[in-house]
């Protein structure tokens, strides 16, 4: 059975010791930038392909200057027309039915809400209760473009400058449209993903006040309640919800994390002790018969190569008793998505080949392991995860 809420601890290779918030950080840094904050209330409708709701984003000006306006990334609108880059031949690879359905984002009573300052102490030094800071409404944000793709960027003008230190909170109602599309974000067949990007978010925030929509924000804590059809299988991050009779459940994903999102109805759980650690498999099972292998079971031909992954890692590198989430998402074009620290994400077709091509596959479920447990990392893999794929998916 699926282990609830927070399952996850590692990697296949990454429970090696190395505490969370090493994996996959990149260089070390003096000093940490304080991140974002985003709490969220929403709901998912699988038979509108949509997730509605509200997202307050809390965060505080660390730039040296005052900050003007907030900016809010709105992903899903890079699927809103037609990739001009589908032809024929990736055609089916991209879009489920072969042809174009579009996805969206739309965002709708935008407010804002700057903390009150210290309050002034009496004469006694006694501090004055500060009074709750009022909601603005924001009249008329301004829409803008990422990489070219228009309307992925909203702009909203405070009704003052933020002044360096201060923190400000940016509330807006959202719908997300999924769009039908095979891939790290789309819908296909009832089946849903997004490894991030579900929800209107901030960028990075440069040190001159502006907001960089080139370099990709690290990943912030998430949390908030989603109400979901009791039938399917919702994992935000890695926690699992609603639990049958309930329609709604809490989520709580920590910093250094994605917000990804998973939902279908016939997801099947399966896990296996490996090395006083515990591998939890989530399968989408397939709906076409494969004959390759008809005598083993899918899910024990995964959980057999995660076991050989974790018991051939490199002499004298020690595996501490953990536990490991791997999730199938209907991904064609790749093996495997960007996960987090403690989530592998891979397609519902890895594995399910010939086993003249079985050694393939399994080295592209070791890769995403290997890059964060080693320490062995090109210049490229030491950055942080980039965004290049969303905007060129």
């Amino acid at each position: 059975m699926f282990l609830g809420r927070a399952l996850a601890l590692a990697l296949v290779l990454g429970a090696l010791g190395m505490p969370p918030s090493t994996v996959g950080a990149g260089p070390v840094r003096a000093a940490a930038t304080p991140l974002p904050a985003y709490v969220i209330d929403a709901a998912f409708d699988p038979a509108a392909r949509t997730i509605t709701g509200t997202v307050e984003a809390h965060f505080i000006n660390t730039s040296p200057a005052p900050i003007r306006d907030v900016a809010l990334v709105l992903f899903p609108n890079r699927f809103a027309v037609p990739d001009s880059r589908i032809d024929d031949i990736n055609r089916p690879f991209v879009y489920p039915r072969e042809t174009f359905v579009a996805g969206g984002m739309t965002v709708a009573q935008v407010e804002t809400r700057v903390a009150a300052p210290p309050p002034p102490k009496r004469a006694k030094g006694v501090p004055v209760p500060p009074a709750e800071p009022a909601w603005e409404t924001v009249a008329a944000p301004r829409r803008d473009a990422i990489a070219g793709h228009p309307d992925t960027l909203l702009r909203i003008t405070l009704p003052t400058p933020l002044a360096p230190g201060a923190t400000a909170t940016v509330r807006a109602r959202f719908r997300t449209l999924f769009p039908e599309r095979y891939g790290p974000f789309g819908s296909a067949d009832g089946r849903f993903t997004a490894i991030d990007g579900w929800f209107p978010a901030l960028p990075t925030l440069a040190a001159d006040g502006t907001w960089d929509t080139a370099i990709p924000p690290r990943p912030a804590p998430v949390r908030g309640d989603l109400r979901a059809p009791t039938g399917f299988k919702v994992f935000v991050g890695e926690t699992l919800g609603p639990e049958p009779p309930a329609d709604r459940f809490s989520f709580d994903v920590p910093a250094g994390s994605p917000p990804t999102f998973f939902a279908a109805e016939d997801y099947a759980a399966h896990s296996r002790d490996v090395d006083q650690g515990i591998v939890a498999f989530a399968e989408l099972p397939a709906r076409r018969a494969f004959a390759l292998w008809p005598a083993e079971a899918h899910h024990e031909r995964v959980l057999d190569a995660v076991e050989r992954i974790i018991k051939e890692r490199p002499a004298g590198v020690p595996f501490t008793a953990k536990a490991l989430l791997i999730v199938e998402a209907p991904l064609r074009l790749e093996l495997t998505a960007q996960g987090g620290p403690h989530l592998v994400v891979v397609s519902d077709r890895l594995l399910r080949v010939h086993k003249l091509l079985r050694e393939f596959h399994e080295r592209e479920l070791a890769k995403p392991s290997t890059r964060r447990s080693c320490g062995s990392r090109s210049p490229r893999a030491s950055r942080q995860p980039t965004r290049r794929g969303w905007w060129k998916a």
